[in-house]
């Protein structure tokens, strides 16, 4: 094991353990959304927090209780309902067919500069993400080829074009559908078991005297799954904290994937929580 590892590791290992010994939570006031210094200081502190869901956001921009739904929390609820599994394959199956052919540029209407039809609407970032739109076709390429067979995804080749042509594929929307399900099944059967070291993460959204929370990359399949079980609560890793008076600061601001407005525009479209901010991949 590397020094670098090592020290990562305890260095998470003793946020964990002040977090279980010092054990702030959100009054009833800041669980609403109220921001205050107070609650700055709770979320820079703190390694974890149970975060309320009707303050939340999925990783699409969508709240959690929106009625339309992300694609994701509309397959969860179907499994739930007990919808034929097929079926619920199937209309997943049409949410990819209808953003397969997009880029970023047509799907975000305030997104129209030439450079943002060159890139395919499943390799947008976020303003606040740690890479760029450049470097995030090949990462999650890579990500995708590594993660989807454990989920039963057949990819034979490393080749870009042959991972690319599996993204909006039926037998990826089946996979993804079936590890849903699977893990429904676990959660329904066991219950929930909560591990600090491996806690779903999520990003802080902050604005002025208000807060909201959104899923970042890892543990979205726990996030619907729960909601959609009426968990009200699900705890999180804090991944990181964005101001919205500091957008200007942020990395894919700097490097000019976005302009500030840009910024703006997609902080305030997930803070509202209405439209998404991305297709279902």
């Amino acid at each position: 094991m590397s020094l670098k590892i090592l020290i990562i590791n305890i260095y998470r290992k003793t946020r964990i353990l002040i977090d279980l010994l010092i054990n702030l939570n959100l009054d009833y006031k800041e669980l609403s959304g109220v921001l205050t210094n107070k609650t700055k200081f709770k979320f820079k502190l703190s390694y974890s927090f149970n975060l309320p869901y009707n303050n939340g956001r999925t990783i699409r921009g969508f709240s959690f209780n929106n009625i339309h739904k992300d694609v994701h929390s509309k397959i969860c609820r179907d499994l739930q309902k007990g919808v034929n599994t097929n079926l619920v394959i199937e209309n997943f199956f049409n949410s990819y067919k209808i953003h397969n052919e997009l880029s970023i540029g047509d799907f975000m209407d305030k997104l129209k500069e030439p450079k943002f039809k060159e890139f395919p609407l499943w390799s947008i970032v976020n303003p606040w993400s740690s890479i760029s739109m450049k470097e995030s076709r090949k990462i999650y390429l890579n990500s995708f080829y590594s993660n989807r067979p454990k989920h039963g995804l057949a990819i034979e080749s490393f080749s870009e074009s042959h991972i690319e042509s599996k993204l909006y594929s039926y037998e990826d929307a089946q996979s993804q559908v079936m590890q849903h399900k699977k893990l429904f099944e676990i959660i329904k059967k066991n219950g929930y078991k909560q591990n600090y070291s491996d806690l779903p993460t999520a990003t802080i959204l902050i604005k002025n005297n208000s807060w909201k929370w959104m899923m970042a990359h890892s543990g979205n399949h726990r996030a619907h799954i729960l909601y959609e079980m009426g968990h009200k609560f699900l705890r999180c890793k804090i991944a990181m904290i964005v101001n919205y008076k500091n957008l200007d600061k942020l990395k894919n601001v700097k490097n000019g994937d976005y302009s500030v407005d840009q910024a703006k525009f997609f902080f305030n479209r997930v803070f509202e929580g209405k439209n998404p901010i991305r297709g279902p991949i």
